[in-house]
């Protein structure tokens, strides 16, 4: 349920940062019931700039994208960071001059990409749970950004407050992970009709006197320089094998392989364990070298968060919004026998100790 207020808090604060004026003309790529959809066109129509409304049934087709983007003289769009990762190899028209993307983790090696081909079209990355009124964080990405550093989520709009508290429901210091709460003029009344889940995640801030926040799910850190980087749900933490695994960091190290534009990891329920699946795109959907990205992954992970099982696509599924589309992974039908445990097994060290269990379990089941 979101005021009035809210959203006129919200459109300011957009007119403001991507210095939206009279003059531009904003594209319409979200459909209506995505919140983004709110701040491509409110922000706009205040300010005076135009409205280019997209067929959305046509948003995977990047030639017919930029064809509306240089027919219409557009310049600004938002992009779910999932598209816009899967199109920085495009040059687009010289007209748009800032693409705001958000929805997940943006890459920096991506944007180093999108650099060589969009040298003059500015990224501003923005980061806000629809509870918040679309965007709570943003962070105008500079030129010259270290290409071995995360893009990281930004500094508060206005009016809004960011709060990060650790496992012990203490602030966290800078560096160390913990919840992300949001507080401020964007703060909904809470869920529709849903008073239980509302109690849940609309809670009593002690940091000021009868003030609320809004409990994220979103596990950051801040930085020294004062920005937040993202680290990934706290939903999507794991146990494998009694370890806790945060799926996005075996992502990172996924995409800093040479040859894999983007990749997405899901635990797969396997009896009363969890193994570890990796989806990768490729040009082509082309398998690379297995053993070589085993190598690389060991320089980045410990073994309990290498995937079991590595599957190559041309292209991640993605949902109607742009988002990747993680329910279609979970259920995408892997190779035959994927998920036995022998095809982990790799060392001689390894199959002599299942050898040992295969003895032991049949010693176990003999009643002796």
């Amino acid at each position: 349920m979101i005021e009035q207020k809210s959203l006129v808090n919200h459109n300011l604060a957009v007119i403001d940062a991507y210095q939206l004026t009279a003059q531009d003309r904003v594209l319409q790529f979200s459909t209506i019931s995505f919140d983004i959809f709110v701040e491509e066109v409110f922000p706009s129509l205040l300010c005076g700039a135009a409205v280019v409304l997209l067929d959305g049934q046509k948003f995977t087709d990047v030639a017919y994208l930029k064809s509306v983007i240089r027919q219409h003289n557009v310049s600004l769009i938002n992009l779910p960071t999932a598209y816009w990762h899967s199109v920085v190899n495009e040059t687009f028209p010289a007209c748009l001059t800032r693409v705001v993307i958000g929805g997940e983790k943006a890459e920096t090696h991506k944007f180093k990409t999108w650099q060589r081909h969009n040298p003059n079209i500015r990224v501003i990355n923005s980061y806000g749970p629809t509870e918040t009124t679309v965007i709570a964080l943003l962070y105008d990405i500079p030129a010259d950004s270290d290409d071995s550093q995360p893009i990281p989520l930004g500094k508060p709009i206005a009016n809004t407050q960011v709060y990060i508290i650790d496992a012990q429901g203490r602030p966290a210091a800078i560096g160390i992970p913990g919840e992300l709460y949001i507080a401020g003029a964007g703060l909904a009344r809470g869920y529709l009709n849903a008073p239980e889940l509302s109690a849940e995640k609309f809670i009593s801030n002690p940091q000021v006197m009868g003030g609320r926040w809004y409990k994220t799910g979103d596990l950051v850190r801040r930085l020294a320089n004062g920005q937040i980087e993202y680290l990934g749900r706290i939903d999507q933490q794991v146990k494998i094998r009694g370890f806790r695994v945060e799926l996005g960091e075996i992502e990172a190290a996924l995409q800093l392989f040479t040859g894999i534009d983007d990749a997405v990891v899901i635990a797969k329920s396997q009896g009363t364990s969890k193994q570890l699946v990796a989806f990768y795109q490729t040009p082509g959907g082309v398998a690379v070298e297995l053993e070589a990205l085993k190598s690389h992954l060991r320089h980045y992970l410990p073994d309990y968060m290498m995937p079991v099982v590595f599957i190559a696509l041309d292209k991640l599924p993605l949902t109607v919004n742009g988002k990747v589309n993680r329910n279609a992974l979970a259920h995408y039908p892997l190779p035959t026998q994927a998920l036995d445990h022998n095809t982990a097994l790799e060392t001689e060290f390894e199959h002599r100790l299942a050898e040992l269990w295969r003895r032991f379990i049949r010693y176990c089941s003999s009643g002796r």
